[in-house]
């Protein structure tokens, strides 16, 4: 399986660099589905490709485990800033890992 990821280049330099191991999405009904079939699949044994997007640049990460949060201060250990607040939302997330 694999689930696609467009993101910003600074994430994806970051994600290049293997300084950054997780992918934030937003609870909303399109990454609830994924993260529960990524689940899924993980659970099976399966393996689940994240494919990371940005312009026409590609990095696939294995993903390891898919977690839920009330809040993205759970993961980050700092409030989101004002982009990820656009970008993420506010409200409970996603964190795809790897």
């Amino acid at each position: 399986m694999k689930v696609p990821f467009r993101v910003r280049r600074i994430y994806y330099d970051a994600i290049a660099a293997g300084t950054k191991t997780s992918e934030l999405r937003g609870d909303k009904s399109y990454w609830s589905k994924i993260a529960r079939h990524v689940q899924l699949e993980l659970d099976a044994g399966n393996q689940v490709e994240g494919v990371f997007i940005c312009g026409k640049d590609v990095q696939r990460k294995n993903i390891t485990s898919v977690t839920y949060h009330k809040a993205a201060e759970e993961v980050l250990g700092r409030p989101l800033s004002e982009q990820g607040k656009k970008d993420v939302g506010q409200d409970a997330i996603w964190s795809f890992n790897w």
